[in-house]
């Protein structure tokens, strides 16, 4: 994932083609299917017990998701060690990444809570990728675990391993860049696609710098988890929440005039424009584009 290959235009269109199927793929059967068939139970009067509904989506989501992205990793032909691998990142670097990217979001996440009370930008959700459609119960241990620890793991195999893998070989901004855009808008409402987008680049800028996902799963585990517990577990508005937030701000503030600074730079080279422009033209990525955007304007009414 660090240099940019010389490839013809039509290999390069061979390539986002498959990608693209993939993700078209993935995306109906995560987005839609859940949605139409809760639909269909509905129509037909069939009442499902909500806990077995909840189990199922997750199972279905997870075998779904590694099927999908399996097919891109095979048409590609490059083998999981590639972005699984032995990882020497400094503890320190890691430790400043991860503070940092918590930082990062949880100012987002009150930014646009505040910006909702003169916009509509939906509520918050705490749902992953193709949840959204199904009410859930954020108390229930499975469905934490799901959003804490399942989720995170699934997200970095798919997206920042496999996903980064195939498109950081036309270069890393361009990867970095399609992909935050891919993941923002697939969680289906404003304010999370605004805050999945930053966190997805972050997590891309980690797992370049340490050519392994393993550190990017750690820090989504713990933002999974901070999200969690400032939002489920105690409310945002609680004392204990203003002393959880003010310490990681105050930590943050002293290491940044230390100048203590975790990501690296991605340079914006001359490919970029070529490789988005190729990317952006194949029939299934916008395919792809087109039902996100939808995802996300159903999922904003929904929430109004």
């Amino acid at each position: 994932m660090n240099k940019t290959r010389l490839v013809s235009q039509k290999q390069a269109k061979r390539e986002f083609s498959l990608i693209g199927k993939g993700l078209l793929l993935y995306f109906l059967a995560v987005l839609y299917v859940p949605f139409l068939l809760e639909l269909y139970l509905e129509t037909r009067h069939i009442r499902i017990a909500p806990d077995l509904k909840s189990y199922a989506l997750i199972f279905y989501v997870v075998i779904i998701s590694f099927l999908c992205f399996f097919f891109i990793k095979s048409a590609l032909r490059f083998k999981v060690k590639d972005f699984l691998r032995p990882s020497h990142f400094g503890f320190r670097d890691f430790l400043l990444a991860l503070l940092y990217t918590l930082a990062l979001g949880s100012f987002l996440i009150f930014l646009l809570e505040i910006i909702g009370h003169y916009l509509p930008l939906d509520r918050i959700t705490l749902f992953p990728i193709g949840f959204k459609n199904i009410a859930l119960n954020r108390y229930d241990p499975i469905i934490a675990i799901n959003y804490v620890l399942i989720t995170p793991l699934l997200s970095e195999f798919c997206f920042r391993g496999v996903l980064l893998r195939a498109l950081g070989r036309y270069g890393n901004t361009f990867a970095s860049l399609a992909i935050s855009l891919l993941f923002g808008l697939a969680h289906a409402s404003l304010r999370d696609a605004v805050v999945y987008f930053v966190l997805s680049y972050i997590l891309c800028l980690i797992t370049i710098k340490y050519h392994d996902i393993k550190p990017a799963i750690i820090v989504h585990i713990v933002f999974n988890a901070w999200v969690y517990l400032l939002f489920v577990i105690i409310t945002p508005a609680s004392l204990l929440s203003y002393i959880f937030v003010a310490a990681l701000y105050v930590l943050v503030t002293i290491l940044f005039f230390l100048r203590f600074y975790p990501f690296i730079h991605l340079r914006w080279r001359h490919s970029f424009n070529l490789a988005s422009s190729l990317f952006l033209r194949r029939p299934s990525i916008i395919l792809v584009f087109i039902i996100l955007v939808v995802y996300l304007i159903v999922g904003g009414f929904n929430a109004l």
